[in-house]
């Protein structure tokens, strides 16, 4: 029989001795993923046949074994990452939130196994030991993936629960913390998720959550902490883990419209594609404006120079590294310019600088890479990468959960997110929700935009520029639909891209509001609490994505165009929250007969087919 054995020092199963050869492979396929991007490093690697250890040889000039001693051979990394590793002592491991998924592989392969949790006894924490639950009473909906969570956790499992947006995640989870009473940490990655975190904490268990990121670092019995700021925080103060779905602002970043700077990109939350260290053009899927207190680093490489925190990481020949372990004349650079495309260029030098603390950063779909100032850099937020991998494996908290409204993804680190946290638990679906009145029933209108007088683009900004940011036909459109809507009863976000277009919009409806990214804090808060409030009818945003919560909204403008599903279902989302008197949601999409926009207007359209399962 296989043992599976769970070690009290770190969050890893131990496999026994007399499991099977065979059985190691299928569990090494099982918890093993290929990384994008393996064809742009040098993947020589020292290989030896006696111990196993390998090492890419770019980080190791000798041949000698680290782990036996043994002389070592060449190989080539085929570049999958295998999260079950071999101790010196031949020891298989895995990490603990794989063990599900290997408990599959071994039952469905017809081997007998037995799991030893080692898990101690919990009590009540004395100081949460009188937490009481003031919110209101959940959903059903609510309750299942309590139950399902439970179950998970009190087994011995972590366990990420998929609720789509809208459906409650938040209040689930606080349920949870309330039953457990265990001090708790709950990771997020975006500050208006961690306010929004610690009033939701005060309203439903009437508790005043410690803050951890934001410029404070103040640690209570719950807590709730930036991933990028944990740096220092001992996570193993903690016995209840839950996880919650940096370049200077000039930097010019290579996308579909050319070069702009991330500034921009980041403050109007642009739906771009950027060019990637595959050279391919990927959407952004999250934008990142961050204080940090991080030292900054100036990159001279040939032409470009670039400014960044020095635990940002870029690319090169032996693979990613971050800023600060850079070596001048020696590291070599992958670089894109638009005349020659990728190459690769030595360093030239790299030093500290005293600047700013404020920074810009972006998450990138599958590649997680973008160009900055010609150089490849990485992004580096989010839980299914590195940062929460290697914060939870340093966690050996009895309970650990997640929370995902679209855990998957096509790069393969889904499997990474599992291993850290737990196996993914699907407790609804949206078509569902709505069936049963916990979502808003959308109603989808299709409204073709005039076509600009303007012909023959060879460039999708400047097709972009003229069919949606300037067509003056399509704002009065987007007009007399906004202000059709607000005589008919309801609240309308009008969903833009550029500052331009906002303001085109906003000088066109009567009694309307544009907020965006320099909005000032104070201004865009007391705008969206009238806006809550019915007192703003009409509300124009290039924000009001992942974190927003206006259950009133009534009805959405998709004025911006844009091809990302990720980015459309957040926005969708915004409008199909429920109250007491609305069941219902509009959601008006304009699209464009136009090169490059009459495809993703498209795509959108089938999106809503498939996710609504209407055709509109």
């Amino acid at each position: 029989m296989i043992t599976l054995k769970r070690r009290q020092d770190r969050p890893m199963i131990e496999l026994s001795a007399n499991t099977p050869s065979i059985a190691i492979k299928l569990i090494d396929a099982a918890t093993s993923y290929k990384i994008k991007g393996a064809d742009f490093i040098d993947n020589r690697m020292w290989s030896c046949k006696k111990c196993g250890w390998w090492k890419l040889a770019i980080h190791q000039a000798d041949s000698k074994c680290k782990r036996c001693g043994s002389e070592c051979k060449i190989d080539f990394w085929d570049g999958i990452i295998r999260l079950l590793a071999r101790t010196r002592g031949g020891q298989y491991m895995f990490p603990a939130g794989l063990l599900e998924t290997v408990e599959r592989v071994l039952k469905k392969s017809g081997y007998e196994y037995e799991v030893i949790n080692n898990l101690p006894e919990t009590t009540n924490y004395e100081g949460l030991k009188d937490l009481q639950w003031i919110g209101w009473e959940l959903r059903e909906h609510q309750k299942e993936a309590v139950d399902e969570a439970t179950g998970s956790l009190d087994s011995g499992y972590g366990a990420i629960l998929h609720m789509p947006t809208g459906s409650g995640k938040t209040v689930t989870a606080l349920k949870l913390i309330q039953m457990k009473k265990q001090r708790t940490l709950i990771i997020v990655h975006k500050l208006n998720l961690l306010k929004q975190w610690q009033k939701e904490i005060k309203s439903m268990l009437d508790y005043d959550a410690g803050i951890w990121g934001g410029g404070e670092k103040r640690e209570r019995d719950i807590t709730v902490a930036m991933i990028q700021s944990m740096g220092g925080m001992n996570i193993n103060r903690f016995n209840f883990v839950l996880v919650d779905e940096c370049v200077d602002g000039d930097t010019l970043i290579y996308t579909e419209r050319g070069q702009i700077k991330i500034r921009d990109i980041v403050e109007n939350e642009m739906d771009i594609k950027v060019k990637t260290h595959t050279g391919k053009l990927k959407a952004i899927t999250h934008h990142h404006k961050i204080k940090t207190n991080k030292k900054m680093m100036c990159i001279s490489c040939g032409s470009s120079t670039l400014k960044c925190t020095e635990n940002h990481k870029i690319m090169t020949v032996r693979g990613w590294i971050e800023a600060k372990d850079l070596i001048p004349k020696k590291d070599v650079i992958l670089k894109y310019t638009i005349c020659a495309g990728q190459r690769k260029t030595t360093l030239d030098d790299i030093e500290s600088i005293d600047e700013q603390n404020i920074v810009y950063d972006l998450e990138v779909e599958d590649d997680h890479s973008y160009v900055a100032n010609g150089i490849v850099v990485h992004n580096c937020h989010h839980c299914p990468a590195d940062l929460t991998y290697n914060a939870m494996m340093k966690s050996t908290a009895r309970y650990k959960c997640g929370l995902s409204a679209t855990p998957q993804r096509t790069d393969g680190n889904i499997l990474k997110m599992i291993a850290a946290i737990g196996d993914i638990k699907k407790v609804s679906d949206i078509r569902e929700l709505i069936k049963r009145g916990i979502l808003a029933k959308p109603e989808i209108r299709i409204l073709k935009a005039p076509i600009t007088q303007e012909t023959g683009f060879k460039k999708y900004a400047d097709a972009y520029r003229a069919q949606i940011v300037t067509n003056t036909d399509r704002h009065y459109l987007v007009a007399a639909t906004a202000q059709k809507l607000v005589r008919d009863g309801y609240t309308v976000l009008i969903t833009v891209e550029q500052i331009k277009h906002g303001k085109a919009l906003e000088a066109l409806i009567q009694g309307s509001k544009f907020i965006h990214g320099k909005t000032p804090k104070d201004e865009r808060e007391k705008e969206l609490k009238m806006f809550e409030q019915g007192k703003r009818t009409t509300i124009i945003s290039t924000l009001l994505s992942e974190g927003s919560d206006i259950p009133t909204l009534g009805a959405i403008i998709i004025a911006s165009g844009g091809k990302s599903q990720a980015a459309q279902m957040q926005k969708v989302g915004r409008a199909l929250r429920t109250t007491a008197d609305k069941k219902t949601a509009i959601i008006v999409d304009i699209v464009d007969n136009v090169k490059w926009l009459r495809d993703h207007a498209q795509g959108r359209v089938m999106l809503y087919a498939d996710t609504f399962d209407s055709a509109p």
